[in-house]
């Protein structure tokens, strides 16, 4: 998929590279374990605000970014892809159900707290 596409899925507003391909996605700045292909989506809580670290992750090698507000310095992101939405958890769900219609399967939950 690329940032194109998942700007259509999530109503977006693209702005740098349109076609930039994302093969998955990380909310936390800190769960990156590789970079790429991600897409990081910026979060923004009552504790924590994910645009915070934005250029930090970008320094890391992450290029395709979802947003509620665009960095002030943009212009220093100039290989970057972002995706500018109302709200980014919103988002997120718009792109996990348009993921899930997809798929053939049928859906297994597992629950309870010992054995996963």
């Amino acid at each position: 998929m690329t940032s194109t596409d998942i700007s259509g899925i999530v109503n977006g507003k693209l702005t740098g590279e349109p076609e930039l391909t994302v093969t998955d996605i990380v909310t936390d700045s800190r769960q990156l374990s590789f970079t790429d292909g991600l897409a990081f989506f910026a979060i923004r809580g009552k504790n924590h605000d994910g645009h915070l670290f934005i250029e930090n992750i970008y320094k890391k090698g992450v290029r395709t970014f979802i947003v509620e507000k665009l960095p002030d310095n943009l212009n220093s992101f100039g290989d970057a892809s972002f995706i500018e939405v109302r709200n980014t958890i919103t988002a997120l769900q718009e792109l996990a159900a348009y993921k899930r219609k997809k798929f053939k399967s049928p859906v297994v939950a597992v629950t309870g707290s010992a054995g996963k």
